[in-house]
């Protein structure tokens, strides 16, 4: 399941981090408040001088990582600002970057985008064309600046013939349990289980159209249940599906069924796109969707059921989070961030700037958690108990 030749070994100079694979080494314990302002609402864009980045991350040592185009920046526990480090990896290769995701203590994922391929099969397994895309595993140095650990090669696990997740549209850490430390990446070809230098390529909710041809969609839209279930979300199609112990038997259907795999009917029909952008789970049980042009729905498994949620000033929905208070956090394209409170009640979310919501992410393996909301104006993180 590892692919791909190994990069940069980078030996004793680099921080003694630990692996990644979840508590390893520099690993802040569970449930510890963090090396960060308990503050309720801070701007770090202000206080840190973060600037507006297009994605962030926090790693298992509380680092808090920082993707800017062909830059990646760290801001360390006690740093007054990030420092930022240019080129790494396929970043000096002329390849587009699109999500940074925080790993084990002192480790990260970027991820970037590549033309998917009309033939996604070659040969010849040394084809450069493998090359291209995928992800960087990266790691902090001493002095606060960046190397490359390795990129992984994301192939077909099944048949590494096969070149088909080529482009990283989002990430998620587990922050707890027993899977604390793998990812789970939304590709342009469904969802890819990372665990430390190792993967499985891939699940993913399809359906045939009517002339038969599988439609499968990028997947923009991957969260984590209450329980740890991964929830998936890509262009027509959810899923849920509980993660198994063996990374080799993610993609196993047989062995891993889905728990969930269907469409809301309440759209239209199958063959109608309905661009989920966000898939979570309350504390309360509740699962809701949101979507790019249809506005965010709960969705009741069994029987199933479909529920608007109104009152939003917009139905371009770009990010859904769910917080340990019980509320859920809608970031919006076009309105700023708003939050449903446990007893049904929206608002939107004061000390936030900014109207399009680029990214929400939570980890909630601190306490009080942090959630950090990134806007076109910058990052705000919020601390929520």
């Amino acid at each position: 399941m590892r692919e791909g030749a190994w990069g940069l070994l980078l030996g004793a100079w680099l921080c003694a981090c630990g692996e990644g694979d979840g508590g390893g080494e520099g690993a802040l314990p569970v449930d510890s408040a963090g090396p960060w302002s308990q503050e309720a609402v801070l701007d770090y864009s202000k206080q840190f001088a973060v600037g507006t980045p297009q994605s962030v991350g926090l790693d298992e040592g509380g680092n808090l990582w920082l993707l800017d185009g062909a830059r990646v920046g760290v801001l360390r526990p006690g740093d007054s600002q990030p420092t930022w480090t240019s080129g790494v990896g396929q970043a000096g290769k002329g390849f587009r970057s699109s999500v940074v995701c925080g790993g084990g203590a002192g480790r990260a994922y970027v991820g970037y985008l590549a033309e998917d391929l009309e033939q996604p099969r070659r040969d010849d397994l040394d084809d450069p064309v493998f090359l291209e895309g995928d992800l960087d595993v990266v790691r902090l140095r001493p002095d606060g600046g960046v190397a490359l650990e390795q990129h992984l090669v994301i192939r077909n696990t099944n048949d590494p013939h096969y070149d088909e997740d080529r482009s990283v549209l989002t990430c998620v850490r587990v922050a707890r349990g027993a899977f604390r430390g793998e990812l789970y990446l939304g590709t342009n070809h469904g969802v890819t289980r990372v665990r430390g230098l190792d993967y499985n390529a891939h699940r993913h909710p399809v359906f045939k159209n009517a002339s038969g041809s599988l439609r499968i969609g990028y997947t923009y839209a991957v969260g984590l249940a209450q329980d740890g279930d991964v929830l998936v979300g890509n262009e027509w199609k959810v899923g849920i599906v509980t993660p198994p112990a063996s990374l080799g038997d993610w993609d196993d259907l047989a062995k891993v069924p889905w728990k969930l795999d269907t469409y809301v009917e309440a759209l239209g029909s199958q063959e109608d796109m309905d661009l989920w952008r966000g898939f979570v789970q309350t504390k309360d049980g509740a699962y809701w969707l949101g979507s790019a042009k249809y506005g965010v729905w709960r969705l009741t498994p069994s029987p199933r059921a479909y529920e608007r949620l109104e009152g939003l000033p917009t139905q371009r929905i770009r990010a859904l989070a769910a917080t340990p208070d019980g509320a859920l956090l809608v970031g919006t394209e076009d309105r700023g961030l708003w939050r449903r409170a446990p007893d049904g009640t929206l608002a939107r979310v004061e000390g936030v700037a900014g109207e399009r919501v680029l990214q929400l992410m939570v980890d909630d393996g601190l306490r009080p958690a942090m959630v950090l909301a990134l806007t076109e104006q910058g990052l705000t993180v919020l601390r929520v108990r």
